[in-house]
This record gives structure tokens, sequence and C-alpha cells, in this order.
């Protein structure tokens, strides 16, 4: 580090040592400035001044100011106001707003997956990578034609230190640099991270280090950077100067065009100082800048405070001479000056108001000066919009060149202060651009989709390696199934297991993709799914839950008799428990060897659980998740575990009455499915085996008949009963509701349960550290059946410690509103998806379970829906919440699908069909989807990134 640090500031300690430039610094206040990236700050200076000015960039991201509702906007006036108090005499601060097309290293990022995506899996990725693939060229080019807008809010704190360097040698005069700027550093960063989270925890707040500074100050010089395809962070050297790194162009040449500042990087710029501020300012006024219907513009606040007691002594004098000529002149108005003076003065004594001095510059830029002299009239009607605030056109070269400079990031140290005007924080903070533009997880993105103002928004699903649920809301027609098809085909290739339960196979031929083929859930096929079965799990209190459940719904309804329904509640699970006795008596008396070793092993479990899990949350299935992956990675550990048991200690865990049934519903997770009791099973339980008085007796008989209707036999197919013949080893189980007839209420509702809870047990029989995800389009129907609250519950609250991401599908909200599945559902996600909702009820009632602004609200009531729009012109648009480290993101998602995402979203079970038969023709299903949907319309690029709010 020192060796390096020395080769980067030779200059700088051949100076500070006495040797080379006679005097004091290089870097003129007077001019351009220059000095360079050190230890995270920007350091004005070459070191051999005695004072030196520093600055550290902090990047702020708060939601777009037009979305704010009045009082969003007033409650921000109040904690800018405490911003500009806290700077005191020591700091002095430059705010930078610019706007651009860049999202070059996101796209690169998001660019560098998919091709390690095409390496890692080029036969079942290629959908994916087709899908990634388009929207990295539609973005790129639109980012190089300009059309992407994103800006940017940038605060940079500045103030000077002592440089004076108190020792003499290279060695020396490094090592003291080199320890000074890491402890002015990391002081600059306390104090400003501290004051800005604590002032605007609704935002993004990001330290800049010297890459981003570097990045910053490349794109602040270089107007042109988005032409080349070199990523400028290869061009950057910490041994070289600001300028050195930064400044690439011929230099700032006077202009040759009228109304033209300079020039600059093959650029025209015209750059403008506020003269007089708006006659009177309010929350919001900024919008007339940065709601400008153009890109390619920047606003430079540089706000320095003032000494209070200076101000006032200064206001003083002027009173006493207004005293004095209103006496003599005796005149109205010098008497209400004087009164305002007066009313100044204890407003400043009483810190009401905060004296500032602040320069307020505009630049616009563009290689046509016929544009830019167009926009320039464009930017001075829009001063004259904010109250009357008064502008001056800097033209005059060395006038442009030097107001330029006092733009510079971080630099609010020069000579030239001729624009500076006096100000109070009451009406300055109005005029801060407090604004950026709505990104989401742009950086790591899984997914990128457009935003609704020319923007790109980033999806992410998992944040570090915790999976962040979900919840789509969405009536029909609003591209629900369009949207999540366009999600998967990003992100599924993340996720070692996708379960996908839906009505009308939607992602029918995206299934097909994967090589996987739907599972098509159908009263009079073949298809048995044993709810009995624990698919390679342990028996369980939820599982015997789930099953009575289920059989409540095939017991039909009870007429509200709590009573009656907690009585065959109870009689079910007993028949339950007993059934599954049996069974695993049977299964020992076959298998004495294995029933030695399950003990050891149930008891290997439980102790791994009380020593090493510790947790009162984690019960016996969460033990055995985690004990089966610690075997699959550490084999010869967990045989040494094993090992160290003693038998005593497992015999009387084999027989304590509290841990013996440990050991039969261990067994469970290691029977064939052919050794599972089924329906009909249970069924002969009930009706033969009956207990208690003449009342349980008749009911036994009743509910064991009302079963009966289910099993095999009966009029409901072999669906339920039977040995279970689903066999899913693929990356995707995908089962489809949709052939069930819509009358057969009942049927669907249990078929809902019977799959999620299968998809639930196949989620915990996998490793915990393979990524999974859970997608229910149809998630209400569970609610039907009695324990599908609880399923539901289940699944937003412990399929987290699984590695399972939940994504389910809410068409209408009043089917969670009052239910008590609502508390788990929107208490668990962390992330929500609202598409189009015509009913303004229903907006409000979404937006009040979020917590969205009124114009949030409003600004989802108003999504246009795809069906009404012209095939050329479609999009669906929703609004994305999702949480950050620090802060809530709030913003409108335009998704505009690809042809080939259209076509392969079909949706419904006749267009599968049809899809389906083509594909069919092709050896790849992939190409075959390229071919087809040729014939789609679908939007254009342009369309894309027009602005829909």
């Amino acid at each position: 580090m020192i060796d390096s640090f020395i080769g980067a500031f030779e200059t700088l300690a051949d100076i500070a040592a006495g040797r080379g430039l006679e005097g004091g610094t290089r870097v003129s206040r007077a001019g351009m400035p220059n000095g360079f990236f050190l230890n995270d700050l920007v350091w004005y200076g070459d070191g051999a001044s005695k004072r030196t000015a520093i600055s550290r960039g902090f990047v702020i991201e708060p939601s777009e100011i037009s979305a704010f509702s009045i009082p969003q906007l007033n409650d921000l006036h109040e904690r800018l106001r405490i911003l500009l108090g806290i700077l005191g005499e020591e700091y002095t601060l430059q705010i930078q707003w610019s706007i651009d097309s860049d999202y070059r290293h996101e796209l690169e990022a998001y660019h560098r997956e998919t091709l390690d995506l095409r390496r890692r899996d080029p036969v079942h990725g290629q959908f994916g990578v087709l899908i990634r693939a388009e929207r990295y060229e539609r973005y790129k080019a639109a980012m190089e034609a300009g059309r992407l807008r994103r800006e940017r809010l940038t605060l940079f704190f500045s103030r000077v230190i002592d440089t004076k360097v108190p020792v003499a040698g290279d060695r020396a005069v490094a090592e003291y640099f080199d320890s000074l700027s890491k402890k002015e550093s990391l002081a600059m960063a306390d104090f400003a991270i501290g004051a800005l989270t604590r002032l605007f925890p609704d935002c993004r707040v990001a330290l800049m280090r010297d890459r981003d500074h570097f990045l910053f100050y490349h794109r602040f010089l270089n107007a042109n950077l988005q032409a080349f395809d070199v990523d400028p962070l290869e061009l950057f050297d910490p041994g070289y100067s600001i300028q050195q790194n930064c400044l690439h162009a011929d230099g700032i040449t006077p202009a040759k065009s009228p109304g033209v500042s300079f020039q600059l990087d093959c650029y025209n710029h015209a750059i403008f100082a506020v003269r007089q501020w708006p006659r009177r300012t309010f929350p919001g006024i900024i919008t007339a800048l940065t709601g400008m219907g153009f890109q390619e513009y920047a606003i430079t606040m540089n706000i320095y405070p003032k000494r209070v007691d200076k101000v006032i002594e200064r206001e003083e004098q002027h009173i006493q001479r207004l005293q004095i000529d209103a006496l003599s002149e005796r005149k109205q108005s010098l008497a209400t000056d004087l009164a305002a003076k007066q009313e100044k003065v204890n407003e400043l004594q009483q810190g009401k108001v905060i004296p500032l001095t602040s320069l307020y510059v505009v630049r616009i830029w563009h290689r046509d000066p016929d544009i830019l002299a167009a926009r320039a009239a464009s930017l001075k009607n829009a001063f004259i919009s904010m109250g009357g605030a008064v502008i001056h056109h800097a033209t005059i070269p060395e006038n442009a060149r030097q107001l330029f400079f006092q733009t510079w990031p971080g630099w609010t140290f020069g000579t030239y202060r001729v624009f500076d005007l006096a100000a109070e924080d009451s009406y300055l903070a109005d005029m801060i651009p407090w604004s950026a533009t709505f990104t989401g997880h742009l950086d790591g993105a899984e997914a990128i989709y457009n935003g609704a103002r020319g923007n790109l928004v980033g999806v992410r699903t998992r944040l570090g390696n915790t999976p962040q649920h979900g919840v789509l809301f969405g009536m029909t027609g609003a591209g629900k199934s369009v949207i999540i098809a366009d999600l998967l085909a990003q992100i599924g290739h993340l996720f070692g297991f996708r379960l996908i339960v839906e009505e009308g196979l939607s992602h029918g031929v995206l299934t097909r993709a994967q090589g996987c083929e739907p599972v098509l859930i159908n009263p009079n096929g073949d298809l048995t799914i044993n709810y009995l079965d624990t698919s390679g799990g342990p028996l369980s209190p939820l599982h015997l839950a789930f099953s009575a459940g289920l059989c409540l719904l095939f017991c039909g309804s009870d007429h509200g008799d709590e009573e009656r329904r907690a009585l065959r509640h109870a009689m079910i699970v007993e028949n339950l428990q007993q059934l599954y006795t049996d069974v695993f008596n049977d299964w020992i008396l076959a298998n004495e060897e294995a029933a030695e070793e399950l003990r050891w092993r149930a008891f290997a479990i439980e102790k791994f659980r009380n020593v090493q899990m510790r947790g009162s949350q984690l019960n016996f299935v969460d033990a055995f998740a985690a004990f089966r992956d610690w075997e699959e990675s550490k084999p010869d550990d967990v045989a040494q575990f094993i090992d160290s048991l003693d038998e005593e200690s497992v015999a009387e865990f084999a027989k304590s009455p509290s841990t013996a049934n440990l050991v039969r519903d261990l067994a469970f997770a290691y029977l064939r499915r052919e050794q599972f009791p089924t329906h009909s099973a249970l069924v002969e339980q009930i009706l033969y085996n009956q207990r208690g008085g003449i009342r349980e007796r008749e009911e036994s008989d009743r509910v064991g008949k009302l079963l009966r209707s289910w099993s095999r036999e009966g009029e409901k197919g072999k669906l339920l009963d039977g040995i279970g013949n689903i066999r899913i080893d693929g990356r995707v189980a995908h089962f489809e509701l949709g052939q069930i007839p819509e009358h057969a209420t009942e049927m669907r509702a249990a078929a809902n349960f019977l799959v999620a809870n299968y998809g639930r047990q196949k989620i915990i029989g996998m490793p915990r550290s393979m990524p999974k995800i859970a997608i229910f389009e149809e998630a209400s129907r569970t609610l039907d059946i009695p324990g599908g609250v609880r399923m539901i519950q289940e699944y937003y609250r412990q399929m987290r410690k699984f590695g399972c991401n939940i994504l389910a599908v809410v068409q209408q909200y009043d089917v969670i509103k009052n239910s008590p599945v609502r508390g788990a559902v929107i208490g668990n996600s962390k992330m929500f998806m609202v598409t189009a909702q015509q009913s303004r009820e229903d907006a409000k009632d979404i937006g009040q379970a979020l917590g969205l602004s009124e114009k949030t609200v409003e600004t989802i009531h108003s999504y246009p829906l795809p069906e009404l729009m012209a095939p050329k012109e479609r999009f669906s648009a929703f609004t994305y919440i999702t949480n950050d480290k620090v802060k809530r993101m709030v913003g409108t998602v335009k998704n505009v699908a690809s042809r080939e995402l259209l076509y392969a979203a079909s949706s419904d079970n006749e267009t599968f069909d049809q899809r389906n038969a083509v594909l069919g023709s092709y050896k790849n299903v992939v190409t075959g989807i390229i071919e087809e949907s040729e014939k789609l319309l679908c939007a254009s690029e342009e369309s894309a990134t027009d602005p829909i709010l």
C-alpha cells in the first residue's frame, strides 16, 4: 500500500518536502480545479498547501419528487431545512442533480450473468438466455440512442483541513498523508451518513468511494461517454490527478454559435446562474426543473453557511439606518421595511431562520446548437414559472468557464463568487432538486424492466441468500400471467426447483422449454396424488392437520355447527394417528435391522436439534432437514456424531412416551410410496374400527360414508386415493388445475390443497442450500379448505428457512382482506406487485394494507389494461414495492414483453394445445418458439421507453 501510495503521490511528497515548486499549491482556486482520488476522498490540491480542501460524495436515492403527495412534500421540506442547518461553520454542501442515459455497468453485469447461464446450461437455459439477451440488446440500444432516463442525486460534503506536514522524507510524508486522509474520510462518512440516515430513513444512502468519485467525474466531464463501449473503470489510475483521469477532451473551447457558453467533448454547452430567487416558493416547486421534457442537463447548488452573529450585526446596522430614515422621511414603506428587518433579527436570534449563501447553476448540453437554443428557451420559461426567478445566461467565454469550474463535483472553494446569492433555509429547501429515478434493485438485478419515465428498474427475489416472498395483486386482463412468465424467464435459472400451480396453462410452453411437462390434474385421469404420503419427509403434526383439513372438505358443509366440526376433526386425526402407527408397526416387524438403525438416527437428529440448533421455534422436521444437509456435505462428521451416542440413551429415547413417536415419524421419511397408507385405508379405519359411544359411532359411520365418495371407486376418481404415481424429478413441478370443471368447486379446492401440500413436502425433502421458488397463480382457492389458511401461513412463515421463495397471485384483495391469512402473507412478504385496479375501492384497500401514498394509489387506479391497447403499443404496468436494507422502495414498472415471451406465455388450455402441437414438429422447442413467434405483433423498442405517467 505504502509503495503504491508513494508512486501515486510522488509529486505531492516532493513539494511537501520542499523539492520542486516554490511556494504554495499548484492548484489555483481561481481556475480549473484539480486534485486526486485518495482513500475515498476527493483531495483538492497536491499537498503543498498548509490547508487543503477535501470532499466526499454520498449518493441519495429518494423517490421521484413528482410522485410525492402534499403531506410528503411538506415533510420533506422540513427535513431539508434541518439538513441545511447541520452544516455549521465547518462544512459546505454541494448538491449535484443530473440526468443521463447511463445504465452501462448494470446492463453489463446482467449480460455477464446471461453469458454464464449459456455456458452452464446450454440446453435448458436456452429460453432464459433468449429473453435476457433480447432485454440486454433492447436496453443497450435505447441507452446508446439516449432514450433512457436516469436522474441522479449526489451530495458532496466538503471542508478545509490542516495539511502542514510535520515530517520529512518520502515514506514518512506518504504515511502521514495516508493516515490523515483515512482519518478524515472516516470522520466525514460518520458525520454525513449519521445525519442523512436519521433525516431521510426513506432514502437509500450510499457512500462514494474512489471508483465512484472517478465515475462521477468521468461522467461529468465526458458527455459523449455512452458512445463508447470501453468501461471507464479500466482507465482509472489512482496515481493520476482528476484532470489526467477524467478530462480526455481537447479542453473547454469558446463557443462558435450564439447562445452557446462553451464547447466540451463534442458538445455545445449553455450555462445559467440564478440571479434572483423566486418571489414565493412552495414544496414541489422544483418539479418545474426536474420534469423538463429532455435529458442532458444538470443542476448544481453550492451552499455556504453564514455566521449568524455576523448576519445579525449587519441587519442591526440596516435597522439603525432605517429607523433614522423612517423618522426623517415619515414613509410607510420605510416603516414596513423596518418591521420586516426587526422580525428577521428576531427569527435569526431564535434560530427559526438559518442564513446561507448559495450558487445555483443549471447547465444544458447538446450536439446541435439549434436544439440547445430551443432547450435554453424552455429552461428560461421554467424559471419564469417558478415565481419569476431571474437567471443569467453566461455567454462571455471567461465568465462561462469560471462559472463551469464552480460546478465541478465537490468543489466549493473557488474564488469566482459573483453569482452567489444570500438565502435562507426556509425557501432554499424548496429549491433543492431532491429527486432521483426509481431503479429498484438495479445493482445486482436478477431481472430488468422498463420504468414509467424511460428508466430501468431492477428486480431481485433474493437479498444476500435470503428469499424475498412476494404477492402479485391483479385483476383479470391486467397481464398477470405475462408478468410472472417474464419474471420466470429472467430468473428461473437461479432456482434448482420451481413449483408452479395455475389454472390456464399460461406457463405450459415455458415448462416444456425446461425439458419438463405440465402435470394436468383431471378427475377422470389416471393420476394419483396420495395425500397421506409424506414425500420424503418425516410425519409431522402439520401434515396430520393438513390431511385432516382435506378430509373435512370431503365431508362437505357442517352448516356452521362448530361442535360437530371439532368432533369430526378430532375423530379424523385420531384415526390418522392410528393408521400411521399400524403401518409403522407392520414395517418394524418386517425390517428389524432397519428399525434399530432408525432409532439411532432419530435420537441423533433430536440431539442435534437440542445441542446445535438451540431454537425453540425449530421442530423435528427442521432438525431433520438440517441434519440431512449436514450429512450430504460432511458424511464423516455425521457418522462420528452417531457413533458417539450410547446405546442406553437410544433405548430410553425410543421407549419414552414423549419421544417414541419421533421414531415412528422419522420412519415415513424412508418408506417407499407403496408402503404408505391410502385414502381407502383411512375409510376402512373409520368405518370398521369405531370407538366411543353411540353418538361417536354414528358420526364415524356418517364421516366414513362421506369420505368413501372420494375413494377410487367413488365419483371423484383416482386423483386422491391409491398409491401415488406422480413422479417429478425435473427442475419444474408444474400443476395445471384448469381441467377441473368450474362447477366442481370442492374438487378444485381439494386439488389446490393437495398440490400445495405435495409441493411443501417436496421442498422440505430437498437440500436447504438449493434455491427454490413456489408460484401459486390462484392462491385464494386454497383458502376455501379447512386448514387452507394454515397451509398458506405455513408457506409464508416457514418456507424461507428451506431456501424457498413464495410468490402468490391474488386476483381479488377482498379474498384475503378479512382472512386470518392476511397477516402471514402481507407481514412475511418483502416484494409486492400491484397491477391495474379498475375499482378505486380495491386500489385504496391495497394501498392501505401496504402503506402506499394517495398519489401511488391513484397511479395504480389509472394504469391502462393491456387488452385495450393496440398490439404494437401493448404493455402491462404495475407498482413494484420492495424493501432495501434501509428503505422501502416504491415505483412503477412497465413490462414490455418480447414476441417470444408472448408466444410462450399462452393464456388458456386451447392455445397451449395448439402451440404444443406446432412446437412438436421442431427438434428444439426454443427454435420453434423463435420461428413461430415471428407472426406475433409486439410493442416496438421505441415505445418501450415512452413515459406512461
